[in-house]
C-alpha cells in the first residue's frame, strides 16, 4: 500500500463515486482516458472487484484510481459530470 500511496512525484490515488449517467454500462476499455491511469479497484454493493478492460461501470460504483494529479482531476470530472 505504501508503494501506491507514497511517492515523490506528482502521482496520487483517489476514490471517486460514479455519478455520471453516461458512464452506466460503459466498459473500462471503452473510456477515452487521459495519460497513465491505473484502476485499482471497484467497490460495488459491498463487493470489491479488480477492474479489467471488460469491466462495466454502474452508478454509485466507488472506483479507486492511481495516476498523475492532473489526470486524476480529469477522470474525477468524467465520473461525476
Amino acid at each position: 500500500l505504501d508503494l501506491l500511496t507514497t511517492s515523490s512525484d506528482d502521482r496520487d490515488s483517489i476514490e471517486v463515486t460514479v455519478r455520471n449517467p453516461a458512464m452506466q454500462g460503459k466498459t473500462l476499455r471503452e473510456l477515452k482516458l487521459p495519460g497513465d491511469l491505473l484502476f485499482l479497484a471497484i467497490r460495488r454493493n459491498g463487493q470489491l472487484m479488480i477492474p479489467r478492460g471488460g469491466t462495466h461501470f454502474q452508478m454509485l460504483d466507488r472506483v479507486s484510481i492511481l495516476g498523475s494529479k492532473e489526470d486524476l482531476a480529469e477522470v474525477r470530472q468524467l465520473f461525476r459530470s
